[in-house]
């Protein structure tokens, strides 16, 4: 078992399948990591992405970390600065599978945006938006469970 957090909080979780998998299990309890504010376990990746803000505004991102439940992207400065905190944007991953790249597609919550390296967002090379999923479609979640799961599964 691992040490303690300094400052950690618990959270319970129940996981009710594994991908097409139903289970009958019991709750667990899981310790995060200060700041953590993520439902589910987050995974690094480095996916090319799409943020829909408007019917002709799209810009390209970088998916930095993904849960079930939200994602981190990096981003250019002059377009994360038109995306306010709670505002609904759509977000389009390339996710890979074998045989090739299929689109997973999520409206999203805008919850926060950062300088990437720490400055100012006017000196900034690049910002970090933390997005909640609001709504996705079925396939598109399975999608990103196998996803979620497929990399967990490669950091054991």
């Amino acid at each position: 078992m691992s040490p303690a957090f300094r400052g950690s909080r618990t959270r319970t979780f129940t996981i009710t399948r594994i991908g097409s998998q139903s289970l009958n299990l019991q709750p667990i309890a899981v310790e995060l990591a200060p700041g953590e504010r993520r439902r589910e376990p987050r995974v690094a990746t480095t996916r090319n992405a799409l943020i829909r803000l408007t019917a002709t505004l799209t810009f390209r991102c970088q998916v930095r970390n993904l849960s079930l439940s939200g994602g981190q992207v990096l981003c250019d400065p002059r377009y994360a600065l038109l995306v306010r905190q709670g505002h609904l944007v759509d977000l389009s991953i390339a996710v890979p599978f074998a045989g090739g790249v299929r689109s997973m597609t999520a409206s999203c919550r805008a919850s926060y945006r950062l300088a990437a390296d720490g400055g100012t967002p006017d000196s900034a090379s690049g910002m970090l938006m933390g997005l909640e999923f609001a709504t996705v479609d079925s396939a598109s979640r399975q999608m990103l469970a196998d996803f979620v799961d497929s990399l967990l599964g490669s950091d054991a």
